[in-house]
């Protein structure tokens, strides 16, 4: 599976690796929001054996990821961590489930935060 799949409202479904969304000047989220404005009725990410998915309810869905550095216990070397996400942008706050190899979390953020929240951030 790819690491993002989307379901359009006409039953489709396009991934990351669909060759009509493969364009030289920007990712294949962006041409598929291009070509299908506010048809995306979900979209899911995958990292390793995990998944998020989530469901449009009438509010666009992005896709994205991130990756940090992150101390690894122990030895305190830094290790990479690359998160995958979707964000669900809600009129009063955006939705954000995000998966990594070692876990999933959702959790909601204040309308107009692109920066995808830290998952493992202490609270």
């Amino acid at each position: 599976m790819a690491c993002w799949r989307a379901g359009l409202a006409d039953g489709r479904v396009l991934t990351e690796y669909s060759r009509e969304l493969q364009v030289p000047n920007h990712s294949p989220w962006r041409e598929l929001e291009r070509r299908y404005p506010g048809q995306v009725v979900w979209a899911e990410q995958q990292a390793g054996a995990r998944y998020v998915r989530m469901q449009a309810r009438g509010c666009p869905l992005v896709c994205g990821q991130f990756f940090t550095l992150r101390f690894a216990f122990g030895n305190g070397r830094r290790v990479g961590c690359r998160y995958r996400w979707v964000r669900r942008e809600e009129p009063e706050q955006w939705v954000w489930a995000i998966v990594w190899p070692e876990g999933a979390r959702i959790l909601e953020a204040p309308v107009g935060q692109e920066q995808c929240p830290d998952p493992q951030a202490e609270e």
